[in-house]
């Protein structure tokens, strides 16, 4: 479903009715909305075809780029969700590791079945999480 997705919005946007429309850096914090909305209540695919097309317009966007991995994961597409953490890791290695994306590494190592790079990155994320104060920490 998710290809098909990417593949509707390839047009969409291809036939001009995005990519004429000049969007604001506004217009992109919208889409991640609804997006993480969709996505937080069980609309996956749809959440995707809003992530596509962020993407597009706005390629270097790391929080459209942690979204979409995180849809991708949801719906079982774990070598797209690699793909897309490692442009994270391309963009900004030091944001690449911060909380959300290094969770989201553990989850596709751990579905590669590699057990202890995932858990090595589980217990990064751990660390990571108490070094905050965040909801952890002991």
């Amino acid at each position: 479903m998710a290809e098909k997705l990417a593949e509707e919005n390839e047009v969409f946007v291809s036939e001009g009715a995005v990519a004429s429309t000049p969007l604001t850096e506004e217009d992109c914090r919208a889409l991640k909305s609804l997006a993480a909305y969709q996505l937080r209540y069980g609309e996956t695919d749809e959440a995707i075809a809003l992530l596509l097309v962020n993407r597009r317009l706005w390629p270097e966007d790391m929080d459209t780029l942690r979204l979409l991995a995180q849809a991708l994961l949801k719906t079982g597409h774990t070598d797209a969700a690699e793909t897309i953490l490692d442009e994270l890791d391309d963009l900004d290695p030091r944001a690449a590791k911060s909380d959300k994306p290094l969770l989201l590494r553990s989850v596709v190592l751990l579905r590669r079945m590699k057990m202890t790079e995932a858990r090595k990155a589980f217990l990064q994320y751990l660390n990571r999480r108490r070094s905050k104060g965040g909801m952890h920490a002991r």
